[in-house]
């Protein structure tokens, strides 16, 4: 379909740079149980810790070294 002019051709609308509510609640939610985790890993022994500790550092890398891979 051609229009007669340019201008009245349809446009995407422009986004929001702001995340919406949806989002929000599930970054918040996410940073909570985060913070949860953290709280309740530093009551453990150090044995524990430093094992869980020991995989999430290995857990990023293998993660990071996978999204850097394309680039």
């Amino acid at each position: 379909m051609s229009f007669a002019y340019p201008w009245n051709a349809p446009r995407l609308a422009i986004a929001s740079p702001y995340l919406t509510h949806a989002q929000q609640q599930r970054r918040d939610r996410l940073f909570a149980a985060l913070q949860q985790a953290r709280i309740a890993l530093s009551q453990q022994p150090d044995c524990v810790r430093f094992e869980i500790w020991r995989t999430v550092d290995a857990l990023e890398q293998h993660r990071a070294a996978r999204r850097l891979t394309p680039f």
